[in-house]
């Protein structure tokens, strides 16, 4: 089955809950569909991160295997579409200790940056959030930043980050 046919055409909800139901139906799919996601064509990756999406809600344990892969992705895909996806997946799992370093690195980067889009930012908090549990020093530097950027940010990063900020002072 070759799943870059299927994501040729127009991006669909349709389109995405019948390749998720087929990566359900034949699990050996998710290689190619991860591969086709964090690869270089722009309009495949769009296309494949609905499905992603679709499939992270409802299995987000067939991603495991591939967390090495889609942190990688973070530093050479360029695409927001698969920045978004891979950090809305990423913060549901635990991350292995070796990759958690660059994980934060990226997610303050996201975080920081305010050309970047707010859901990635929101996603960006919400795993350094979590690693803070981990690694406690990091929560003085993510509540700075968060009371920092909250008087300017749009009402979905403020609500957030005060959800994220309670979570860190408890």
């Amino acid at each position: 089955m070759d799943l870059s046919t299927h994501l040729q055409g127009p991006v669909s909800k349709t389109n995405a809950l019948a390749i998720k139901n087929l990566v359900f139906e034949q699990p050996e799919l998710m290689n190619d569909l991860v591969d086709i996601f964090t690869g270089s064509d722009y309009r495949l990756c769009q296309n494949a991160a609905m499905a992603i999406s679709k499939i992270g809600d409802e299995k987000p344990e067939l991603f495991s295997p591939f967390i090495p892969q889609l942190i990688q992705s973070l530093e050479s895909n360029p695409i927001d579409a698969v920045k978004r996806n891979v950090v809305r997946l990423l913060q549901f799992h635990s991350i292995p200790e070796e990759l958690q370093g660059q994980l934060i690195q990226h997610c303050f980067d996201y975080l920081l940056d305010r050309q970047t889009p707010v859901a990635i930012r929101v996603f960006a908090m919400t795993i350094i959030g979590n690693l803070c549990m981990i690694y406690p020093d990091l929560k003085a530097e993510l509540t700075l930043i968060l009371k920092d950027e909250m008087p300017l940010a749009s009402a979905g990063f403020r609500s957030r980050a005060r959800r994220i900020l309670k979570q860190i002072e408890s």
